[in-house]
């Protein structure tokens, strides 16, 4: 490594760390259920057919370190996109059944690449049958380097984090989190403005609000990610509905 790359990864470093005690001061954990708002919603059409499968194959996978650096650093890179042959997802209506094990670092990432959404609710039901590294539910996805998230890590925490020019802060929020195996789970994402709240079974478990936020618009994505070999990642997406949230009403009382 020549001393310029080496300069940059250790300054790359020390503002990660500093960009991360900066968001973590500005966010604020909320009392208020944005669920229980009344809104106007208007489905996202054909969303399934929007997702684009990529795995551990996909060039931005495989590149990863290099490609945060230059994107933290604005520089433009040459990795060019690629075909994946999607032998781990099942595509069937409105549901995707996940599939694979044996591999070390498995991956399995679909996104919309040509969604631009602000305000949102995006319900679907979730089983999983087997425990991996991470379940994730990536919004106002830009790109692979650019995403706010919600994920399970270990089926035992839930952490809200950012992925911002291709540095990960991570456990910005993080909250005690198990789905039980086998039993289908009701989970709810929602965005409205620079509020944000994940809901299991009807249950609020995470609900934030930024002081700054990097991204106003973006798309969606479902990443499962088993880190250690041998790999498997075995869940079910039902009833998967993406919906933008079109005007609010105020709170409904119970």
């Amino acid at each position: 490594m020549n001393i310029k790359r080496a300069v940059q990864f250790k300054v790359k470093g020390l503002l990660t760390i500093f960009l991360n005690m900066v968001f973590k001061k500005a966010i604020f954990l909320k009392k208020g259920d944005l669920i229980k708002k009344s809104y106007h919603l208007c489905e996202v059409p054909e969303l399934l057919n929007r997702l684009v499968y990529k795995d551990q194959q996909w060039n931005y996978v495989k590149t990863m370190g290099v490609g945060c650096m230059k994107a933290f650093w604005g520089i433009k890179g040459s990795i060019t996109d690629n075909v994946c042959v999607n032998n781990k997802a099942t595509f069937q209506e409105d549901k995707i059944i996940f599939r694979t094990e044996g591999l070390n670092d498995d991956w399995i990432y679909c996104y919309t690449p040509d969604l631009l959404i602000e305000n949102f609710v995006l319900s679907l039901d979730v089983t999983i049958y087997s425990v991996f590294t991470e379940l994730q539910f990536a919004f106002r996805h830009k790109d692979f380097y650019n995403r706010y998230r919600f994920r399970t890590i270990d089926n035992k925490l839930l952490v809200f984090e950012i992925v911002h020019r291709g540095q990960f802060y991570t456990n910005l929020k993080t909250v005690p989190c198990s789905l039980d195996l086998g039993r289908k789970h009701s989970i709810n994402v929602i965005a409205e403005g620079n509020r944000f709240e994940f809901v299991l079974d009807d249950v609020v478990l995470l609900s934030l609000q930024l002081e700054y936020s990097p991204f106003k618009k973006g798309g969606i994505a479902f990443i499962l990610w088993d880190e250690t070999g041998p790999s498997s990642i075995s869940a079910k997406f039902e009833n998967i509905k993406l919906s933008e949230i079109k005007g609010v009403n105020e709170v409904v009382e119970n």
